[in-house]
């Protein structure tokens, strides 16, 4: 993984590939997806999280994941499927509320978004991504004093 952090792409596919083979996890299925997503193979990251919700169905990170993969790929309706069916198994899943709310906030849908991001941040409450995720709704909203203390109370303070 440390390859791929340091876009190290072919050498990290390589190493993944090599790990795969060794020992064939879901963890390892899905970062090589990720990483082959990265690397602009979009037909093979979607054949390896096809590949891993094949394998574990009931699974709810995977779930996750490949809703996360659908939302960077453009496939909203594709995301938010994957992610409530993961929100079915785990939900308290504060990843999966996060993105959805991106996904309201993305069709204009800020009150829904709001809900969503709210409910992320219930379990977790240091969680960056949706604090900023609710800055970007405040904002649209023209709630700027609130935009400002969503991202005063970001861990990251970069909305990361």
């Amino acid at each position: 993984m440390c390859r791929h952090v340091l876009g190290q792409y072919d050498e990290a596919l390589a190493d993944f590939n090599r790990s795969y083979a060794i020992d064939d996890s879901l963890f390892t299925l899905v970062r090589r997806a990720r990483l082959r997503y990265t690397r602009g193979e979009s037909a093979q990251a979607d054949a390896d999280f096809d590949l891993a919700a094949a394998r574990a169905p009931d699974v709810a990170w995977i779930a996750s994941e490949r809703g996360d993969h659908y939302r960077l790929t453009g496939r909203h309706e594709e995301a938010s499927a994957a992610l409530r069916d993961c929100l079915s198994r785990e939900p308290e899943d504060a990843n999966s509320w996060a993105i959805l709310g991106e996904l309201h906030r993305l069709r204009g849908e800020y009150e829904e978004a709001l809900r969503h991001l709210d409910h992320a941040l219930s379990p977790s409450p240091d969680y960056g991504y949706a604090y900023a995720e609710r800055a970007r709704v405040y904002v649209a909203l023209g709630r700027t004093e609130e935009a400002r203390a969503d991202l005063e109370r970001s861990p990251t303070r970069d909305g990361s």
